[in-house]
């Protein structure tokens, strides 16, 4: 493990729907945190739309994602409808500077997101620097299963992807 980590949470502007514009927001929080892991909120590239459009992984999008973190030596951990052969899934998307892949797919999905998307198959450890880092979406925090789930596989941090939305009313 390394002598110290350095952990960013932020909170870009997102645009419902606009991925693009999400990424480019997404990239200055990067190079702004000044950290080594920078972790966004759920669904953070589409916001949160649960009938918005997978995000392709493999996209130009994504592509200034893992130039951003290659130029900041950072790992970032952002939110994104996924589609995969199991499914579709609310996603932890791990982006560095080598390239990207799902690190966790929420496991405790609520409301309309149970029409939308697939379970995922609960807790998921990534190794930063040889720290440990558990990870949770949202309602997966507050659900003693997964909590537990993810301390018994020896995490050092535990990181969430947490979406807080406002509606303004006419």
């Amino acid at each position: 493990m390394g002598e110290k980590l350095v952990v960013a949470a932020v909170q870009p502007r997102v645009l419902d729907g606009d991925v693009e514009a999400n990424v480019a927001s997404h990239v200055e929080a990067i190079v702004r945190a000044d950290a080594r892991l920078v972790v966004f909120p759920e669904l953070s590239l589409t916001g949160y739309q649960v009938d918005a459009p997978t995000v392709d992984l493999a996209g130009d999008g994504v592509v200034k994602l893992v130039t951003a973190c290659a130029a900041t030596h950072s790992v970032a951990l952002v939110g994104a409808p996924v589609e995969t052969a199991g499914g579709r899934f609310i996603a932890m998307v791990q982006v560095h500077g080598g390239g990207v892949n799902v690190a966790y797919r929420k496991t405790f999905l609520s409301g309309d997101e149970r029409r939308h998307f697939v379970a995922g198959d609960g807790p998921r450890v990534i190794e930063v620097d040889g720290w440990r880092v558990g990870m949770g979406i949202c309602r997966d925090t507050g659900v003693d299963d997964h909590v537990r789930g993810t301390a018994a596989l020896g995490v050092d941090v535990y990181v969430c992807g947490v979406a807080r939305t406002t509606l303004e009313r006419s």
